[in-house]
C-alpha cells in the first residue's frame, strides 16, 4: 500500500471532523491518521465561515500570533514531533461558549493487521495489491526465482496501470493545439 500511495495513486478517503476550540488555544490536533486538511470552516452559533489555508510562511511572518478574537478565519498546517497532523487557528479564541472548527482530511489508508480485515481501497486495486505483495516477499525470500521474481513485478505494474487507468477523470473532448 505504501509503494501505490508513494507513486501518487490516490489511496485514501476523506472524513469529516469537527474540533470544539478552548479559549486562549491555538494549536489542536488532527484526528489519526490524517495526511492533510482539504478545507476548514469556523462554526459560531450555527453560522458557518470559510477559513483561509495558511503556509507555514505565512503563519511564520505573522506580527503577533497570539491576537485574540471571536471566531477563527485562518489555520496553518504542523505536523508535530509524534508525526501527528496537527493545524493553529488565527485569531486565537477569545470567548468560550459554541465556537468549533469542521475539516475534511485526508486520510492514510489503513493497514491489514489480520487475517479478518479488508484492505481499505476501492476493489479495482485488489489484484494489484495481492501482486505486489508476492513480488515484494519473492523480494525478501532468500532463494526465491529471480525469473518468478521479474513475472510477478510485470503483473504487479501492469494491475497497477489498469486500475489507475481506471480511475482516471473520463472526459467526452479532448482538445490539443495544433502548432
Amino acid at each position: 500500500l505504501e509503494d501505490i500511495h508513494n507513486r501518487d495513486i490516490p489511496l485514501y478517503s476523506i472524513r469529516t471532523q469537527t474540533v470544539s476550540l478552548t479559549t486562549s488555544t491555538q494549536a489542536f490536533s488532527t484526528v489519526s491518521g490524517a495526511l492533510g486538511i482539504l478545507n476548514m470552516y469556523s462554526r459560531v452559533s450555527g453560522a458557518d465561515l470559510p477559513m483561509a489555508a495558511m503556509t507555514i510562511q505565512e503563519w511564520s511572518n505573522l506580527n503577533n500570533k497570539d491576537t485574540q478574537g471571536k471566531r477563527p478565519y485562518a489555520y496553518s498546517e504542523f505536523v508535530s514531533s509524534n508525526d501527528t497532523l496537527n493545524f493553529r487557528v488565527f485569531p486565537v479564541v477569545t470567548s468560550g461558549g459554541d465556537v468549533s472548527v469542521t475539516y475534511q482530511a485526508i486520510m492514510r489508508p489503513d493497514t491489514v493487521t489480520t487475517n479478518r480485515e479488508t484492505v481499505d481501497i476501492s476493489r479495482r486495486y485488489y489484484p494489484a495489491v495481492v501482486t505486489g505483495l508476492a513480488y515484494f516477499m519473492g523480494l525478501k525470500r532468500e532463494g526465491f526465482d529471480l525469473n518468478k521474481t521479474q513475472l510477478l513485478k510485470r503483473e504487479y505494474e501492469e494491475h497497477l496501470q489498469r486500475a489507475f487507468d481506471n480511475d482516471r477523470e473520463r472526459t467526452p473532448m479532448f482538445i490539443r493545439p495544433g502548432i
